[in-house]
């Protein structure tokens, strides 16, 4: 899974968009990221300046898969 799939199945499962931040996007204080790290890709949850649950991946397609499931698996992103 590349970026845009991810983007799309968020937005088939109407995850908020304030919810996430995909390779830069921050909007709110509180909310699950992934982005490029150099090398690798980051996955975690940003609250109140800390990136909590830190999983680092060698490949887009691996962090895209886990951002999905840990998403997916908070109803709270939802509408």
């Amino acid at each position: 899974m590349k970026i845009p799939e991810l983007r799309r199945a968020l937005a088939a499962l109407g995850v908020q968009r304030r919810a996430v931040s995909i390779d830069g996007v921050k909007a709110t204080e509180e909310q699950y990221r992934l982005e490029r790290d150099g090398d690798t890709w980051a996955v975690y949850y940003y609250e109140r300046g800390n990136k909590n649950e830190l999983r680092q991946f060698a490949t887009e397609d691996d962090a895209c898969e886990h951002f999905l499931k840990i998403v997916r698996n908070d109803p709270t992103t939802r509408r």
